[in-house]
């Protein structure tokens, strides 16, 4: 936004109705100098005709004359030159610290697309959260028809109760014992239920995580890319820049051989390419205000559409949530329910016999037993899927730390490229003053104009100092950007390490489960039958998560943790030399390149000492040989 706010400052700094009409002026002034020159040349020529007429001694008369008109028709020449240069380098610098507005739009553009992304996202979450209100909703109307069936009941059994008086007073004593299992069943059922709701709310808030997590990843990765592309850009502006210096370069080399020459045909053509470029970019810029300005209105409708949509399901949410709260409370007033429901299976019992009630139990195992496994398998499935978000992090923080040491090296060659180029323009002004030094010296006409090649010089240089402090700016905006995804990957690191604790802690959960199923074995024989699948299960899962029961044994191991504070207690009460040596060992053996290092060192050394050896023993024999020859 910093960048949008300069570049709109910039260009109302330049005023472009005043430079317009600044424009409209040179252009009337050049076709004045046009007009001139053209009745100049006209008179000239017919001067010319007239004096080849003339006789050889009117010619020598009339030669002053004719010269005088020809350098008349020179200084006007240079002086629409001068005029022309001046008025084109003033409208170059105006220009040319412009930046173009097309980066502010892409980036505006960019940022509308992701207000889109984000909208769609935003009625993807509600179309979720309306399939679960609706399904709240069916789940409402069940629990009325439950309770109004339930209602039914209870006045058919008020009249059975009425009825069955007599047999209650002589089964009271067995109906308490009874009444009294049934209701720790209940109440295990109804926590075990209460718990799987819990858990569920416990995995769909991990859902949400995780979404949220590889949202913010695909962020990183696509601001990674933008600087990869504005990296790119930034170097085909070097090269084009380089192009650009060799032509100023040698332009500058033309205009101190001959400063006195006309401009070409071909320099008047691409002054006229250059206003044409100009009214295109402006009308393409028109253009591309216009069509923010649409995008802008309606993605403002947009908004107000979605704030009203949130509303009206904020207000169905609040109104099914007041209903469920009046839900409750009838509930919890009609808790006598489940009394009446056990004392009517125990009369059911006590009229048709006690194998209802062995089948009630039987099933209420079976339940558990498959809540259980349940449990158990989405457990283990999301143990799956958060190592394999682990690798797929890992890797991509691998790809991310290489990508940062090729944009480091490419910085450098950068800044290294820029200290040549300042060296480059200095050596080039130096050379500049010389030649203006030594050209000092020649010698001009009396009704010439005298053209100096110095200010022009002067502004060369300012415009590519300019661009120097331009790619300066962009280097330093590069700089942070690559701040900003150091710091992203220490916080991908960060939640990495989360990532782990919390495969640690759902691992010893999963311990539990396993250890509170091989418990509840020796409870009963319908409950035994299910167990042993899920144990098989577990003994799966235990051969695949084998990393992490070792370090689950590791954090639990008393032993490792004595060891370590003996060997943090020797490692004080050692000397300082010792201590020293101790991490130079270390640091040596800490890799296999380290280890191969020093073994080739020692290997060197030992050849080194043999091959000296060697050699003094060989010219010390040559020259005993010598001495004795002698």
């Amino acid at each position: 936004m910093e960048n949008i706010k300069l570049i709109k400052d910039k260009w109302e700094e330049l005023n472009l109705s005043k430079v317009q009409s600044e424009w409209d002026e040179i252009n009337q002034s050049l076709k004045s100098f046009q007009d001139n020159s053209i009745n100049s040349r006209k008179e000239l020529a017919s001067s010319t005709k007239a004096f080849i007429k003339l006789s050889d001694k009117e010619k020598i008369s009339g030669f002053k004359n004719l010269f005088k008109s020809y350098q008349t028709e020179i200084d006007n020449l240079t002086q629409r030159c001068k005029f022309s240069e001046q008025n084109w380098l003033e409208n170059y610098k105006k220009f040319i610290n412009l930046s173009s507005p097309s980066e502010a739009l892409e980036f505006i553009i960019e940022e509308f697309n992701l207000k889109d992304r984000e909208l769609n996202q935003k009625t993807e979450k509600l179309n979720e959260i309306q399939s679960r209100v609706d399904q709240l909703l069916s789940v409402n109307i069940d629990l009325q028809a439950e309770f109004n069936d339930l209602k039914v009941e209870n006045d058919a059994l008020k009249g059975k109760v009425d009825e069955l008086e007599t047999l209650q007073q002589t089964f009271d004593s067995t109906l308490e014992e009874q009444i009294n299992i049934r209701e720790s069943e209940l109440q295990t059922e109804y926590s075990q239920k209460f718990e799987t709701f819990q858990e569920r709310e416990q995995s769909l808030l991990k859902q949400i995580k995780e979404k949220l997590l590889a949202e913010r990843y695909n962020l990183t990765l696509n601001q990674l890319n933008l600087v990869k592309q504005q990296n790119e850009e930034l170097q085909l502006k070097f090269v084009k820049l380089k192009d650009e210096n060799k032509g100023l370069t040698t332009t500058i080399e033309q205009l101190k051989a001959d400063p006195n020459a006309p401009l070409d045909e071909s320099a008047q053509q691409t002054n006229q390419t250059l206003k044409n470029t100009i009214e295109d970019q402006e009308d393409e810029i028109n253009k591309l205000i216009t069509e923010v300005n649409a995008l802008k209105l309606s993605q403002t409708q947009k908004d107000s559409q979605f704030n009203l949509e949130l509303k009206r399901i904020k207000d169905q949410l609040e109104t099914e949530q007041s209903k469920k709260v009046d839900l409750q409370q009838k509930l919890d007033k009609q808790k006598d329910y489940d009394k009446i429901q056990t004392e009517l299976n125990v009369l059911k019992g006590v009229e048709f016999g006690s194998n209802g009630q062995q089948n009630l139990s039987s099933e209420a195992e079976f339940d558990l037993m498959s809540s259980l496994k349940q449990k158990n398998d989405k457990l283990q499935a999301e143990i799956t899927n958060l190592k394999q978000s682990e690798d797929e992090s890992k890797v991509k923080l691998t790809d991310l730390e290489s990508e940062q040491s090729k944009w480091k090296q490419e910085l450098k060659e950068k800044t290294e490229l820029v200290r040549k180029l300042e060296a480059d323009l200095l050596a080039q002004s130096n050379n500049n003053n010389g030649v203006n030094g030594t050209g000092g010296s020649r010698t001009q006409s009396p009704n010439s104009t005298p053209v100096s090649p110095n200010p022009n010089d002067q502004k060369l240089v300012t415009i590519i100092t300019g661009q120097r402090d331009r790619f300066r700016s962009r280097n330093l905006e590069l700089e942070e950007e690559l701040n900003q995804t150091q710091e992203n990957l220490k916080n991908l690191s960060l939640e990495l390490n989360q990532l782990k604790f919390e495969n640690l802690k759902l691992f010893e959960k999963l311990k539990y489960k396993n250890q509170f199923q091989t418990i509840g074995t020796s409870s009963s024989t319908s409950f035994n039958e299910g167990s042993k699948d899920t144990i098989i299960e577990m003994q799966t899962t235990n051969n695949i998560h084998k990393k992490y029961e070792e370090e689950y044994n590791l954090k639990n191991n008393p032993f490792k943790e004595f060891n370590q504070r003996e060997q943090s207690k020797r490692y004080r009460q050692l000397h300082p030399i010792d201590r020293l040596v101790l991490n130079l060992t270390r640091l040596l053996t800490m890799n296999r390149y380290t280890r191969f290092g020093l073994l080739g060192y020692i290997v060197l050394l030992h050849l080194l000492v043999f091959f000296i050896t060697w050699h003094k023993l060989v010219f010390k024999g040559d020259e005993t040989e010598i001495d004795s020859d002698d």
